[in-house]
């Protein structure tokens, strides 16, 4: 049983073979109950024989064969498929996954959260306000009445955007304890993001990840940088010590174009977004990073990270995707997306360029199998309806 076969499952009858469809196409995933006929040397000599008679180059009608797949035969449950056959479906599933979703907004639920923060404060200062005047004047000291009244002042002076949400209840301090919890986990949750769009495991390696901690790991950064200016200028450099002390950061990595494969995978996303979303949206989500890591030197060494990046790799980093669809995403979810439309982007290429059914070992089966699934997911949390 082929890779291809568990992956491509059965169908009562190929769409224009000429033989009479007596069902639909229908996927799952392979569990050895499903029954395809075992194919033997002669059903592929059968295969070949007109190629071969036509042109008597066996290399040639193989490679046709591979591409083809095996023809349906009247009595056979199932028949191979040819990767011509897979390529379509690879571009079907990215044509439905861009037709399916749209970025009009990935920051509306961090903008929503916010505003239920703010909201939640405003009431608890509202509240100790009101219960100045309500109990007894001398519960509540004069200096207490002021410093409730210059919180309410700060709440209403915050900016509308995100970013200048984000500094300004940074320096805020909190009276409603739940407020201030939502806010601080928040953080946490996009600094994670902005740091896993950069590096896989970083965010996982910052317990806490507050701004101390970044600054901690600035050193990993710019030495990553000094490597990758190494490559840009012809040298070799020696990873070794690099990855002795950062290796869980970029796992399985041995060279340095291993390094660079992991980071163009994860930093591609990002660039890939910003090149996606409108104008307004890209200077939106600059400012909230750079309020996420706040004056942290890091920002300017990711940035650079990034630049240079784009000049080692042949194709640049990251690329514009046309969304059209009207399914909106979260900017995690926008992420996630992206990541899926690069790994058909390179599936087809791989695909693309197999010549040989040798070749056939560079692709990952597993992922052949499980990628209709993982395109249509039972629920999706990063997605806004």
């Amino acid at each position: 049983m082929t890779a291809e076969g568990q992956f491509l499952g059965q169908e009562s009858s190929p769409v224009g073979s000429g033989l009479t469809s007596t069902g639909p196409f229908r996927y799952a995933r392979w569990d050895g109950t499903q029954r395809l006929d075992d194919l033997s040397a002669d059903d592929v000599l059968a295969e070949l024989s007109d190629d071969l008679l036509a042109e008597s180059d066996l290399n040639a009608a193989l490679a046709r064969l591979l591409n083809r797949g095996m023809r349906a035969q009247p009595g056979r449950h199932g028949h191979p498929r040819g990767l011509n056959d897979l390529l379509r479906r690879l571009g079907s599933a990215r044509e439905e996954l861009l037709a399916r979703y749209q970025l009009g907004d990935v920051l509306a639920d961090v903008r929503q959260e916010l505003d239920e923060i703010v909201t939640s404060e405003r009431r608890a200062v509202e509240r100790r306000l009101a219960g100045s005047g309500a109990k007894d004047e001398a519960e509540l000291s004069e200096m207490a009445a002021a410093v409730a009244g210059r919180r309410q002042q700060q709440l209403e002076s915050l900016p509308e955007d995100v970013a200048g949400r984000i500094r300004g209840l940074s320096d805020y301090d909190f009276l409603a304890v739940d407020a201030r919890d939502r806010f601080a986990a928040l953080l946490d949750r996009l600094r994670r993001q902005v740091l896993d769009a950069h590096f896989a495991g970083l965010a996982d390696t910052i317990k806490g990840v507050t701004p101390e901690n970044l600054a901690a790991n600035r050193e990993m950064v710019l030495e990553l940088n000094g490597l990758l200016q190494e490559r840009l200028a012809g040298t070799e450099p020696d990873v070794s010590g690099f990855l002795s002390r950062y290796g869980s950061v970029f796992p399985g990595a041995r060279t340095l174009d291993d390094i660079i494969e992991q980071l163009a995978a994860r930093m591609a996303q990002m660039q890939s977004l910003m090149a996606s979303i409108s104008p307004e949206q890209r200077h939106e989500l600059q400012e909230m990073m750079d309020a996420l890591l706040r004056d942290d030197r890091l920002r300017w060494d990711l940035a650079q990270l990034a630049a240079t990046l784009d000049q080692l790799l042949p194709d640049g980093l990251g690329q514009r995707f046309d969304f059209q669809g009207t399914e909106e995403l979260t900017l995690e979810g926008a992420l996630a997306q992206l990541g899926r439309l690069r790994r058909l982007d390179e599936l087809t290429d791989q695909i693309g360029d197999v010549r040989s059914p040798a070749a056939l070992d560079e692709i990952d089966a597993d992922e052949l199998r499980e990628f209709r699934t993982r395109m249509r997911p039972t629920s999706c949390a990063p997605c806004r309806s």
